[in-house]
């Protein structure tokens, strides 16, 4: 009987020095007292669930901000997860962290701990931009802060677009600087406004201009034509890499691997069932203490979840999904009409056939959301 294939395990930290007004990400300003509850619970939580017998094959501690815990304790939360979850020697290990609290004493202990791979919130090189986007540090700290990701294996940044303010010119500036950095990963993603969040409220209240869709989409090309013209390639919507250097985290939620998750507003999929922790970073840690599950619901898998999140993540990777899988799942879903819905997306220009899958254009890549809620 072959083993069990590996697993993808995620771990949530909320914490925050100061929450951005566009994030809807399950996170708190950070508190000494609140976070050693929690990391005491996360270590019950992952004691009670690590699956024995599905040795780790990713671990990605991401959030939040996990710097916030600081180089020792975050250093021996990786080696508890690793220990638990009985890391593949191979395994791809990340941490997210943000400039200014990422320094050569963090990497080393992080280095020791296991990590081989570090993702680094730039957000854009520009003073500007960023204060626009409400984030607390510098360029000048974002390069200090690649400067000590060099030392990982594979490191990462993340660059945002579309912000209210900005120029065609200085996204096509801040794609120019992560390639000149050496990265051999960025992940590039349009701003979104999310209900609920103070950004959310000031546009609809018409305090701040909304966002012009125009100019985002021009940045979209932009953006993905510098980095890719530079070496990186984009092997899903936001996420551009050098060969090799692909996250393999990602790579298996977006290939609906399994995976499970711990910390508060974690979600696992494992079995043909999901199933995701409460938000609240205080619930969650009272919840474990009691000896109380932390969990706020689940549902199994039914045939017509399974076609649309096979048809919704495979069209974010550029290699696209399984056309033959695709049809069949359609079917077993009852959803008529699948072949008549993909011609009329590919007479619009949006996807086309390329070696038995089915993938986005170049021209419709931005507009993924709509095709799928096309094909759904």
């Amino acid at each position: 009987m072959s083993p069990e294939p590996g697993l993808g395990v995620y771990v949530h930290i909320p914490f925050c020095l100061r929450k951005c007004p566009y994030c809807d990400f399950a996170s708190v300003r950070y508190h000494d007292g609140l976070a050693d509850r929690y990391l005491d619970a996360l270590r019950r939580e992952i004691d009670a669930l690590a699956p024995a017998g599905r040795p780790a094959a990713t671990v990605y501690i991401g959030g939040g901000t996990p710097t916030t815990l600081g180089p020792e304790r975050l250093g021996r939360l990786v080696e508890w997860v690793r220990s638990r979850h009985e890391a593949r020697p191979d395994a791809e290990v990340t941490i997210e962290a943000n400039p200014g609290a990422f320094d050569p004493l963090f990497a080393e202990v992080l280095l020791d701990s296991g990590v081989n791979r570090v993702s680094v919130g730039v957000q854009s090189f520009d003073g500007a931009v960023l204060k626009s986007l409400g984030r607390i540090h510098c360029s000048t700290e974002s390069l200090q802060a690649l400067a000590v990701a060099r030392r990982f294996p594979t490191w990462s940044l993340d660059l945002m677009f579309g912000v209210m303010g900005q120029s065609l010119e200085q996204a096509i500036r801040d794609a120019r600087l992560a390639v000149e950095s050496g990265a051999s990963h960025v992940s590039a993603y349009c701003l979104s406004l999310e209900e609920g969040t103070p950004l959310h409220a000031r546009v609809s209240r018409g305090l701040t201009p909304a966002p012009d869709p125009g100019l985002q989409r021009a940045m979209f090309d932009a953006v993905g034509d510098t980095l890719e013209a530079a070496g990186l390639r984009r092997y899903e919507i936001s996420n551009f890499a050098r060969p090799g250097h692909e996250s393999r985290h990602n790579l298996a939620y977006w290939r609906r691997q399994e995976y499970i998750g711990y910390g508060a507003s974690a979600h696992s999929y494992l079995g043909g069932e999901r199933r995701w922790n409460v938000p609240d970073p205080a619930e969650y840690a009272g919840r474990v203490e009691a000896g109380a599950a932390p969990e706020a619901g689940r549902e199994a898998e039914t045939p017509q979840t399974r076609y649309l999140e096979t048809l919704m993540l495979g069209l974010r990777m550029r290699a696209g999904a399984g056309l033959e899988e695709l049809a069949r799942l359609a079917a077993r879903a009852g959803e008529a009409g699948f072949e008549e819905r993909v011609a009329s997306q590919e007479a619009f220009g949006w996807l086309e056939r390329s070696e038995g899958r089915l993938r986005l254009t170049r021209q419709g890549l931005p507009l993924a959301d709509s095709v799928i809620r096309a094909l759904a």
